[in-house]
């Protein structure tokens, strides 16, 4: 769903990651958190976790502003 945020922790070997889209992939309308945002309070069931480097470099939930979420904004607007 548009503006919907997840985020998994695979704990095994092997995972396969199944989800519905509303349309088509844009790689230049995507963003995210910070997976390790102290105001999220997730509690994450791993000690070392594998980040990538895109998902590291995300703002955490009170940093982001309008701009970095396009698609959001044109759904809400109308």
């Amino acid at each position: 769903a548009p503006g919907l945020a997840h985020g998994f922790c695979v704990l095994s070997e092997l995972a396969d990651l199944h989800y519905q889209v509303s349309r088509e992939y844009d790689p230049f309308d995507e963003g995210g958190v910070l997976w390790s945002d102290p105001k999220l309070a997730i509690c994450w069931p791993i000690n070392d976790p594998m980040i990538s480097s895109r998902d590291a470099r995300f703002p955490e939930l009170e940093m982001l502003t309008d701009d970095l979420f396009p698609c959001v904004n044109k759904f809400v607007a109308g």
